[in-house]
């Protein structure tokens, strides 16, 4: 999981991959980053706070921000006009490093708030460690100490400068680089406990929340937290949804490795680096409008947002009629 933008040797690809570099940098990315930061203030409102749901919410659309900004320095290096080189000695580690975490822990998080809800909803009297906020944050702590642990490899990469050759002309390139050994070891542990047992465990939670919250109402204490339930299931359909191409591309990447001599074939690079930037911009758009689903699915949600909207309304006009009194004087 190097999740490094290529640049397509192609120059039709080469073209295409870099309109779609621009165009997601200057509107997913700041849309998607405004609209968490509205999500984010929207479950700092008392009607959330009250439960530890917000705490959960709130990590998540951090998070999201996380995963914004590191895809857009991304992009940046990936776009030619841009004078960045993210792949010197330092940014194969650290960017490395950040964006596996901030990616893994979007899956993580996801299902860890699923599991909270479940057993809220379900068992509300039987297990009591959800309904204190203290260790729900000790959890996400947790969680991102070991992330932290399991992406430790990425400072052990190193940079080197390599020269590519096409049909048209010879160019010297930075390339994150490591032993074979690591680097299949790297991605392999990454794509089991960073993909593939958290997308698990979210599919067989939403399973089973769905199956008792239709076979049986006793157990949904209340029409808000079924709403809620139903919301979250939608959620987490999108997200699996929109992330499969990213992990498509993964899968692609371990083969990339396991056969090196692959990367001196500029087609087939040319079509990976256009898929890559694809599955990047479809997984970004999870990352950016999930206050559209919530706003659509959760009533809630939707309520509270009206209600800061007002208020926030309110302020502005109380403001404005204040300056046009003092302004008349």
């Amino acid at each position: 999981m190097n999740l490094s933008i290529q640049k397509p040797f192609n120059e039709e690809f080469n073209q295409v991959n870099q309109t779609l570099l621009l165009a997601a940098l200057y509107s997913i990315m700041p849309l998607g980053i405004f609209l968490n930061i509205t999500q984010f203030i929207v479950y700092l409102r008392k009607k959330f706070t009250e439960s530890t749901m917000s705490i959960f919410c709130i990590a998540i659309s951090t998070n999201n921000i996380l995963v914004l900004i590191t895809v857009f320095l991304r992009f940046i290096a990936a776009i030619k006009i841009y004078d960045y080189e993210e792949n010197t000695y330092i940014g194969c580690k650290l960017a490395s490093f950040c964006i596996r975490v901030v990616f893994h822990a979007c899956t993580w998080l996801n299902f860890l708030l699923t599991l909270d809800r479940l057993v809220y909803i379900l068992y509300p009297n039987r297990f009591t460690f959800f309904q204190l906020k203290i260790n729900v944050i000790k959890l996400i702590i947790l969680m991102y100490t070991l992330l932290f642990c399991l992406n430790s490899p990425s400072f052990f990469i190193d940079s080197s400068i390599v020269q590519i050759n096409s049909s048209n002309a010879t160019e010297l390139s930075y390339i994150c680089t490591a032993s074979p050994q690591l680097s299949i070891t790297r991605e392999l542990f990454a794509q089991f406990f960073g993909i593939f047992v958290p997308f698990s465990l979210i599919f067989v939670s939403n399973a089973v929340l769905i199956i008792k919250v239709m076979n049986s109402r006793k157990k949904i204490s209340s029409t808000r937290d079924m709403n809620f339930a139903f919301t979250l299931v939608i959620s987490n359909i999108v997200f699996l949804v929109t992330f499969l191409p990213l992990s498509a591309f993964l899968f692609a990447l371990m083969f990339i490795i396991v056969n090196p001599a692959i990367t001196s074939n500029p087609e087939i690079m040319s079509y990976f680096g256009l898929f890559e930037t694809c599955a990047f911009i479809i997984a970004c758009y999870d990352y950016s409008f999930g206050l559209i689903v919530q706003l659509y699915f959760n009533k809630l949600f939707r309520r509270e947002f009206l209600m800061m909207v007002n208020e926030l309304y309110g302020i502005l006009n109380k403001n404005r009629q204040a300056s046009l009194t003092f302004s008349s004087n």
